[in-house]
C-alpha cells in the first residue's frame, strides 16, 4: 500500500495546474527534487516485505516511515494549493483609484510571500527526511525489485475471468439432498444449519438451493435474508418481511418501515400464519438473534441457515426438527483441479492441467497452503494466472506464503486461510490496491453500485489518465481487473428503469476481512457502522465512513483538530447529528469526497464549502429536508459530481455555470437549470433537470454526454430543439425525457411525431413518459437493451417496430393501446423482461420462434384478456406469468379444470394479483390450487 501511496503523490506533484502554480511562485526545482526521490524510493517498496529475508521488522518499518513521510508532503501541497488559491480567490481586482483596493492588494501580495517563505521551509524539511531515509534503507537490505526478463511481474490485462458463473465445487450431491428435503411433504417442519469454515462454498450451496426453491413453483413465499455478522433484530426481521412480500411480486407497507422489533415480529407471524414458507438466514454468528426469530410452526416449512457454528441455531426454532449440513474443504485432487482450471485457462491450456512438472510441484505446494478452500484457491489461481510457467514466480509465491504463516503463527493475526488472500492483495499493482480497500470499505449491509464507487474512486485520485481514455472507462477496467483475480465480484442486473445504476459490487466475507485488518493497519479509513459498541469517531484516518441507524442512538459529531487531514468524509444515517456543520466544514479544507446523506435537519448548505476547493464529490442524497445552495458552490473549480437525488433543492444557482470540471449532475426528477449556456465540455451525466427550448438547443454542445435524463415543459419547438440535440450526441448510452404537460388543461400534449428524431447509435436505454402518440423511429438501434414507455399511447405499428431490434433485453410499455397484440414469428430474439399495461386488449398472439429467451412476463390491467396464447406452451425459458386483474373468464380457462391450464402448467410460478374486493378474492380462490397458480391481493398479502 506505501507503494500506491507513494504514486498517487509523486502523481499529484506532476499535476498540470500544481506545476503552474509552483513555476509561478520559482520554487519548481525544489519541487521537482522530492518529486524524483520519491519517484527513486518507490522502486525499493516492493521488496520490504522481506518475503522470507533477514531483518524483515526493520524494512516494515522504514517503509511505513516513508508511508508517513509521503503523506506528509501531500498534506504538505494540498495545503500550499488550498492557502495561494484562497488568496486568489480573494484578492479584488486591482484598482489605482480606490484605497481600498490598493491595500487589499498589498495585503495580499504579504500573504503570498509569507505562504512562499513556509511552504520553501516546510519542503526543505521534508527533503531532510526523505534523505535520511534513501541513507537507511542500505542497512535493511532492501535493493531495488526486478525481473529476470526486464518487465513487470503483474500485467494490466483482462485476467481470467472465471468469477461470474463458476460452476460450485464438490456441493452438487448435497444441493440435491436439501432441495428434496424441502419440496417434499413432511408432518414437521425442518431447521437445516449448513455450517463449515469460512470460504468453504456455505453460501454459495445455500444459494443454489434457494434458487431451486424459487423457481420450483411449489412454495410460494420465501426470501434470502443477508444477516452479515448483524445482532440487529430489527434489520433481520424487516428483511425478511420484505423479502417475503418481494417473493408475491407485492411490496412491503410502508408503516412497517419504522415500526420496533415487537411490532415486526407479530406482522411476521400474521402474515405466514398457515402458510407455506422456506427462509435462507445467511452467515449468522449470534445465536441469540435467532432465539429472538418467532416464525409460526408450519409441518412443511423450513428454516435454512449457514454459518460457522454447528450449534447456532441450538435453542430456537422448538417444534422444528434440527438438520445439519456440513460443508468440507475440498480434497487434494479436486482443489488442484479446480486450481489449474482458472489458472491454466484456454486457450493455454485447454486441458486444464499442469504445464510441466516443475510448475505442479510449487503450484501443489499453493494449493496444498489454501486449506481445501474454495475461495481462497481461485484467488490463488487468478493470482497466478497472470505469471505463466516461469519458475522464479511461482518459487517467490510458495516463499511469500511461508512467510505469511510465521508471521500468522509468531502474531496469530492472520488466519492460516488468509495467507492466500493477502498474499492476493499484496500482488497487486499499485493502481488496484487503492480501489480494492475502496470497495471494502463499504459494509456488506450497504449496496454500491459500480457507476458510484467509480465517481468517488477518481474523485479520490485513484484513476490515473492514460492513453487519451476517459477516466470512467479506464476505471471500469481497474474494477473489472478485481473482479477477474476475484478480489470482488461485479454482479450486472438489467434494469428498464433508466435512472438506476445497475451493477452491483459484492465481496467475499473473507476477503472483507483481509481488507479490514489491512484497512486498519495502512491506517487507510477510519469506519463507524451500526451495531458497534464503539461509535465514538477518532478522526485519525484521511477517510472517515459512518452508518448509523436513527433507532440505535444519537452520535453527534463536533469539530476537532484531528479534522484537518481529513480527504473523504461518508455519513450516511439519521442516528448522527451535525453542530455546527459551518464549523466542521472549515476545519476540513482538504476534502475530496463529502457525502452527507438521511441527516437531520439539515435544510441548507453553509457558505463554507466554497472554501473546499479540493472537493471532487458532492452528495447529498438523501436529506429532503435540504431546499438551498449557496452560491459560494461556484468556488468548486475541481468538483466532478453533484448529487442532489432525494432532495428538495429545485433550483441551481447560476454559479454552476463555472464547474468546468463537472463530469456528473443530478437533480431530483424537477431541477431547474439557471439560465446559461452549458459550459463544462466534461459533463457525462445530466439526470433530473427541466430544461427550457435555450437550453435544449446548447445540450449539443456536451458532446462527452453518455446519460441524459430531462424534463421539459415548454412544447413543440422545444421538442425540436432536444431531438436535433439528442441526434448529434455520439456517445449517449442512456437516454430519459418526460414531457410535463398540465393535465387540467383539455387537449394539452402533443403527438411525438419521429421525422426528424434518430436516437444514437449506441443508445442502450431509451425511457419516454407523457406523450400522447408514439410512432416508429427512422434509425436503427442495435445496441438498445432497455426500453421504458411510460403514459404514451403505444398502437400494434409501434410495437412491431421494436420487435427485431437485436440487443433488447427488458420491455415496459404502458399503456397499450390496441385490442390486438402480436408478437410476430421470430420477434424480440433476446428478450428476457416484458411488461404490458392493455386495458384494451382482447386477444393476444405469440408466434413461432418469438420471445424464445423470455423469463419474465407481466400483463397488467389485462380485463378484457379472455385467453393466454398457445405460444406460451413454447417459451421454454419462461419462470413467472403475472396478470393483473385478469378477467374471471381468464382466471377460469388457466385454473386447474381449466381448457388453458396445458398452455402454462410449464411455467414455475403463475401470479394472479387482483383487488381488495372481498367478492373478487372468493371468486378466485376457488378456482386456484396449490399447484401451480398463485393468488395475490395487493392489499392483504
Amino acid at each position: 500500500m506505501a507503494g500506491a501511496i507513494v504514486d498517487f503523490v509523486v502523481g499529484k506533484l506532476k499535476e498540470q495546474a500544481f506545476q503552474e502554480v509552483i513555476f509561478q511562485w520559482k520554487i519548481k526545482d525544489e519541487v521537482d527534487k522530492i518529486s524524483a526521490r520519491l519517484a527513486n524510493m518507490k522502486g525499493y517498496i516492493e521488496d520490504s516485505s522481506g518475503k522470507g529475508k533477514q531483518d524483515t521488522k526493520v524494512a516494515e518499518s522504514w517503509v511505513t516511515q516513508l508511508r508517513d513521510t509521503t503523506l506528509e508532503v501531500e498534506d504538505l501541497v494540498e495545503e500550499f494549493m488550498l492557502d495561494s488559491k484562497l488568496v486568489e480567490l480573494n484578492t479584488p481586482p486591482f484598482n489605482f483609484c480606490e484605497v481600498k483596493s490598493l491595500f487589499a492588494n498589498v495585503q495580499s501580495l504579504v500573504e503570498r510571500v509569507k505562504i512562499q517563505f513556509c511552504f520553501h521551509q516546510q519542503l526543505k524539511a521534508m527533503d531532510e527526511k526523505l534523505l535520511a531515509l534513501e541513507t537507511e534503507k542500505s542497512k535493511y537490505g532492501i535493493k531495488l525489485k526486478t525481473n529476470d526478463e526486464g518487465r513487470n511481474e503483474l500485467l494490466m490485462g483482462s485476467g481470467s475471468g472465471y468469477m461470474v458463473g463458476i460452476d460450485a465445487v464438490g456441493i452438487k450431491d448435497q444441493v440435491e439432498d436439501i432441495a428434496q428435503l424441502i419440496q417434499k411433504r413432511r408432518e414437521q417442519m425442518l431447521v437445516i444449519t449448513v455450517w463449515g469454515a469460512g470460504g468453504c462454498g456455505k453460501t454459495t450451496l445455500a444459494k443454489q438451493v434457494y434458487e431451486r426453491v424459487k423457481n420450483g413453483g411449489n412454495i410460494k413465499y420465501f426470501c434470502w435474508v443477508d444477516v452479515n455478522h448483524s445482532s440487529d433484530i430489527e434489520f433481520v426481521l424487516r428483511a425478511t418481511i420484505n423479502g417475503l412480500y418481494t417473493s408475491v411480486g407485492t411490496k412491503m407497507p410502508s408503516e412497517l418501515e419504522k415500526a420496533d422489533s415487537k411490532s415486526l415480529e407479530h406482522h411476521i407471524r400474521d402474515y405466514l400464519m398457515e402458510k407455506r414458507y422456506v427462509v435462507f438466514f445467511d452467515d449468522v454468528w449470534d445465536n441469540e438473534l435467532l432465539s429472538q426469530i418467532n416464525l409460526p410452526v408450519h409441518k412443511e416449512s423450513a428454516i435454512i441457515i449457514t454459518s460457522r457454528d454447528k450449534d447456532i441455531a441450538k435453542g430456537s426454532f422448538i417444534p422444528a426438527t434440527p438438520q445439519f449440513v456440513e460443508v468440507k474443504p475440498l480434497d487434494s485432487n479436486i482443489a488442484c483441479d479446480l486450481f489449474c482450471k482458472y489458472a491454466f485457462p484456454p486457450p493455454a491450456k485447454p486441458e486444464g492441467n499442469w504445464p510441466n512438472e516443475e510448475v505442479k510441484k510449487w503450484g501443489e505446494a499453493l494449493v496444498k497452503r489454501c486449506s481445501g478452500l474454495p475461495v481462497a484457491i481461485l484467488a490463488m489461481a487468478g493470482l497466478m494466472s497472470t505469471k505463466g510457467d516461469y519458475l522464479k514466480n511461482w518459487k517467490e509465491a510458495v516463499e511469500s506464503l511461508e512467510y505469511y504463516s510465521a508471521e500468522s503463527e509468531e502474531s496469530g493475526s492472520l488466519k492460516c486461510v488468509n495467507r492466500a488472500l493477502l498474499l492476493s492483495y499484496n500482488e497487486l499493482p499499485t493502481h488496484l490496491k487503492s480501489c480494492f480497500l475502496y470497495c471494502a470499505m463499504f459494509p456488506k449491509t450497504k449496496s454500491i453500485h459500480v457507476k458510484e464507487l467509480i465517481r468517488m474512486c477518481i474523485a479520490e485520485g485513484f484513476i490515473a489518465e492514460h492513453g487519451g481514455r476517459a477516466l470512467e472507462v479506464i476505471a471500469k477496467d481497474y474494477l473489472l481487473q478485481l473482479n477477474n483475480r476475484s478480489l470482488i465480484q461485479i454482479v450486472p442486473t438489467e434494469s428498464i428503469y433508466v435512472r438506476r445504476d445497475d451493477d452491483e459490487i459484492k465481496m467475499h466475507d473473507l476477503f472483507r476481512d483481509v481488507a479490514g485488518e489491512v484497512i486498519r493497519r495502512e491506517m487507510f479509513s477510519e469506519i463507524k457502522l451500526s451495531g458497534m459498541h464503539n461509535t465514538k469517531v477518532e478522526w485519525n484516518q484521511r477517510r472517515s465512513l459512518i452508518i448509523l441507524k436513527e433507532r440505535e442512538g444519537k452520535v453527534t459529531l463536533e469539530k476537532v483538530p484531528q479534522m484537518k487531514k481529513l480527504r473523504t468524509l461518508i455519513i450516511d444515517g439519521g442516528g448522527i447529528i451535525v453542530n455546527s456543520l459551518p464549523q466542521m466544514l472549515q476545519n476540513m479544507k482538504l476534502l475530496r469526497v463529502l457525502a452527507l446523506g438521511w441527516l437531520p435537519g439539515v435544510e441548507e448548505l453553509p457558505n463554507e464549502v466554497g472554501d473546499l476547493i479540493h472537493l471532487r464529490y458532492l452528495s447529498l442524497n438523501g436529506n429532503y429536508k435540504m431546499r438551498h445552495l449557496p452560491d459560494s458552490l461556484g468556488r468548486l473549480h475541481n468538483l466532478q459530481t453533484l448529487d442532489l437525488r432525494r432532495t428538495s433543492v429545485s433550483s441551481l444557482p447560476k454559479c454552476v455555470s463555472q464547474l468546468m470540471q463537472l463530469r456528473h449532475l443530478f437533480g431530483h426528477y424537477n431541477l431547474q437549470l439557471p439560465d446559461i449556456v452549458f459550459t463544462s465540455s466534461q459533463l457525462q451525466t445530466l439526470s433530473g433537470m427541466v430544461i427550457n427550448t435555450i437550453q435544449a438547443r446548447e445540450l449539443v454542445n456536451l458532446t462527452q454526454l453518455t446519460e441524459l435524463d430531462i424534463i421539459f415543459t415548454e412544447g413543440e419547438e422545444c421538442w425540436r430543439a432536444i431531438c436535433d440535440s439528442v441526434n448529434k450526441m455520439t456517445n449517449l448510452c442512456s437516454l430519459l425525457i418526460r414531457y410535463k404537460y398540465n393535465r387540467f388543461i383539455k387537449g394539452d400534449g402533443m403527438v411525438w411525431e419521429f421525422g426528424n428524431f434518430s436516437p444514437p447509435l449506441y443508445l442502450e436505454k431509451l425511457a419516454l413518459f407523457y406523450f400522447q402518440k408514439l410512432v416508429k423511429f427512422t434509425s436503427t438501434l442495435s445496441y438498445l437493451r432497455s426500453i421504458y414507455i411510460e403514459q404514451c399511447d403505444v398502437d400494434g405499428d409501434f410495437f412491431n417496430s421494436l420487435e427485431k431490434l437485436p440487443s433488447l433485453v427488458c420491455l415496459y410499455i404502458h399503456s397499450y393501446s390496441e385490442e390486438q397484440l402480436l408478437c410476430s414469428d421470430g420477434s424480440f430474439p433476446k428478450l428476457k423482461k416484458l411488461e404490458i399495461k392493455c386495458e384494451k386488449l382482447t386477444n393476444w398472439e405469440i408466434g413461432k420462434g418469438a420471445l424464445k429467451c423470455v423469463e419474465s412476463v407481466s400483463m397488467i390491467s389485462c380485463t378484457r384478456l379472455e385467453m393466454v396464447p398457445e405460444g406460451l406452451r413454447e417459451l421454454e425459458y419462461l419462470k413467472e406469468l403475472h396478470l393483473f386483474h385478469p378477467s374471471q373468464q381468464l382466471a377460469q380457462r388457466i385454473c386447474v379444470k381449466g381448457s388453458d391450464r396445458w398452455k402454462i402448467r410449464h411455467i414455475p410460478r403463475v401470479a394472479i394479483h387482483h383487488d381488495n374486493s372481498k367478492a373478487v378474492w372468493s371468486q378466485f380462490k376457488t378456482m386456484i390450487d396449490d399447484g401451480v397458480l398463485q393468488l395475490i391481493n395487493k392489499v392483504q398479502v
